[in-house]
């Protein structure tokens, strides 16, 4: 997911010989291009942007031309790490999101700069890169997690309560479900987060295409049940059955986001392609039989309002309110990642 350039004070077409001599091409099998400094310093402003990302090699470049196409680059979105050892680098540097530069470098670079490789060697940033995508993706699993209790206990209390019908769940059942399907997995999924391309989609753009529809359809099918219980039992019974459905779908979202098989990432998911880990799963499928163990223990009731369902038949009403959830949240996210982020309201 990085793009490499180059500055140089050589002439562009002597430095892509070299580069096509080291086999450093394209990826994808595109040609390079190059572009010299007296060319970039006769375009207009449009044109300089589309210059800065559509060439590669940028030969006999001032000092200050290198500081504007970090400044172009930056203008359209782009995150520029620039690598650099001497004075001419310092208005690139100083212009980019990161600054790096070696322990041999000159005192000006070492000064400007956010990373100094200790050992001259660029391999340490593959390992920084890892580090930063594992920390992003896992910062981004469990924003989404919070945000979407956050929205779905939301819709309840104001569905629910508003309508006169009661709360949905007891103060120390609200305690259970954010520590089984929030806290434990957030806890998780940082420590096993994958080392994927972070999203460059803008951050509140992410969360709400995949919270939105998560949190709607998770808020009615809790408001169904409780809805469905209510009408045969009493507000407390109702209550516990809401929790149930809360605790398993929430712990079904970490499978969601984290699927024990590989397949191509769903609209706000994060990532080109999931990592096929199966350790969210088992840590799902592990907190799920001990709710429902705990569930025959009475110190459970005490501390959490949490006891088992009278019939066989309650559990097979939630676990239908929770697929029901499960498939419409899926299918939601399925429809919004066939449309182009610019033809939503969510910008």
């Amino acid at each position: 997911g990085v793009e490499m350039k180059v500055f140089t004070q050589d002439a562009p077409e002597r430095t892509l010989a070299v580069i096509r001599q080291k086999g450093l091409g394209g990826d994808d099998g595109t040609p390079l291009r190059a572009v010299s400094g007296p060319e970039l310093a006769t375009l207009d402003r449009e044109r300089f942007e589309r210059a800065s990302v559509e060439n590669t090699i940028f030969g006999t470049m001032s000092p200050r031309l290198e500081g504007q196409v970090v400044d172009a680059l930056r203008a359209q979105g782009q995150s520029v790490a620039v690598v650099g050892d001497g004075v001419n680098d310092l208005p690139a540097m100083q212009q980019a999101n990161l600054s790096i530069t070696r322990h041999s470098s000159s005192p000006a670079a070492l000064s400007v700069a956010d990373i100094i490789l200790l050992e001259d060697s660029s391999q340490a940033l593959l390992r920084v890169l890892d580090k930063g995508q594992r920390i992003a993706n896992g910062l981004l699993d469990t924003l989404k997690l919070y945000l979407n209790q956050t929205a779905y206990l939301t819709l309840l209390i104001l569905v629910i309560w508003g309508a006169g019908l009661g709360f949905p769940y007891q103060s120390k059942q609200g305690s259970l479900i954010t520590i089984v399907s929030v806290i434990l997995p957030s806890l998780a999924l940082s420590l096993w987060a994958p080392a994927g391309v972070v999203p460059r989609t803008h951050l509140g753009r992410l969360l709400a295409r995949f919270v939105a529809p998560a949190a709607v359809t998770m808020g009615a099918a809790a408001v169904v049940v409780y809805i469905i219980f209510l009408g045969m039992s009493e507000v407390a019974y109702a209550q516990l059955a809401v929790t149930y459905t809360l605790v398993i779908s929430g712990l079904a979202l970490v499978v969601l986001l984290r699927p024990p098989i590989r397949r191509p990432t769903l609209v706000g998911m994060g990532g080109d392609e999931r990592s096929g880990d199966w350790r969210p799963t088992a840590m799902v499928i592990v907190l799920l039989i001990l709710v429902f163990v705990a569930a025959s223990i009475p110190l459970a009731d005490d501390l959490f309002g949490l006891k088992p369902l009278q019939q066989p038949t309650d559990y097979l009403v939630v676990g239908l309110a929770v697929l029901a959830w499960a498939v419409a949240a899926s299918f939601s996210w399925w429809v919004m990642s066939k449309v182009r982020p610019g033809q939503w309201f969510l910008r």
